[in-house]
């Protein structure tokens, strides 16, 4: 699977992900497209087929929505809860990615939190 790191995303989850599943092709933000607007990461996401997993809950959304009214499609995003522990958070995502396929991502949102995984 084919991952874009957010910026902001806790780098315990990023080396605990790494550390289990060491066959995901990922790429952090922070050294591609640091400090570029989230409309960008969504168009580099999707234009490198990465999918992207942020903390962002808040603004991310917003934007893929305005992406989508204006036909425009995204990579695939897994929105991680910040408050939840990472030893869950990691069990949640693999259990995601190993049960798709880089193409299930397109247009596709997950949200991790300390409940369970939903779909947006």
């Amino acid at each position: 699977m084919r991952l874009l790191f957010d910026e902001g995303l806790n780098n315990d989850l990023v080396r605990g992900l790494v550390a289990r599943d060491p066959e995901l092709d990922v790429v952090r933000a922070q050294d591609f497209i640091q400090g570029f607007s989230d409309d960008y990461v969504l168009e580099w996401a999707f234009h490198n087929q990465r999918v992207l997993l942020t903390h962002d809950i808040k603004s991310m959304p917003r934007h893929c929505q305005t992406r989508w009214d204006n036909r425009q499609s995204i990579a695939g995003i897994v929105f991680v809860e910040q408050i939840i522990s990472i030893g869950p958070a990691i069990e949640q995502i693999l259990v995601l990615l190993n049960d798709t396929e880089q193409f299930d991502w397109i247009d596709r949102t997950e949200y991790v939190t300390r409940g369970s995984v939903s779909a947006a």
